[in-house]
């Protein structure tokens, strides 16, 4: 939802967002006003009042993507969802090894130190998790990583663990 209102902003185009935002708005406090009716429990209400918040956001990306689709064309959903695959795949091996370096922290490091060795836990697990999936991805065949990977391929340092680039469709002129 944020980046089709981006979308909007940076297009000058103002008072398209107020109707995203408003499509939001009325969702949410039409099952909101609903949580307290349907809830069979009080501690129900709460869950509904976060689902109804969740509904008005899929409401919104709903709205958004119809009405940037409505200004600029086609977007090209399918190609997004053939990239997502691969990314979930690469991010299921960083999570994995991350779990396995937070139950070894946790076990052999860091378990003594109370919440200071928590936040060392946590710590030590993003980074691997970011440096795994990494690593992943730049083995992978995705073209928007082949873009990322030629751009990163001119930093002197990461050049030679920056995937190759792609070539361009016509070849080089």
């Amino acid at each position: 939802v944020l980046l089709h209102l981006r979308v909007f902003y940076a297009r000058e185009e103002a008072w398209t967002p107020t109707f995203i935002i408003f499509g939001i708005t009325i969702v949410n406090v039409l099952l909101s006003m609903l949580a307290p009716v349907l809830a069979s429990d009080r501690q129900l209400v709460v869950v509904l009042l976060a689902a109804a918040n969740g509904f008005g956001f899929i409401a919104g990306a709903i709205i958004g993507a119809l009405l940037l689709r409505r200004v600029l064309g086609h977007l090209r959903g399918r190609e997004v969802v053939r990239t997502r695959p691969g990314a979930w795949g690469a991010a299921v091996v960083g999570v994995a090894v991350a779990m396995l370096v937070d139950w070894a922290a946790e076990e052999f490091l860091f378990g003594s130190l109370g919440s200071i060795g928590a936040l060392f836990r946590v710590a030590v697990s993003g980074v691997v998790f970011l440096v795994v999936t990494g690593i992943v991805l730049s083995r992978s065949p995705l073209p928007e990583v082949r873009t990322l990977g030629g751009a990163l391929g001119r930093i002197p340092g990461l050049r030679r663990f920056a995937p190759k680039a792609v070539e361009a469709p016509g070849g080089s002129d």
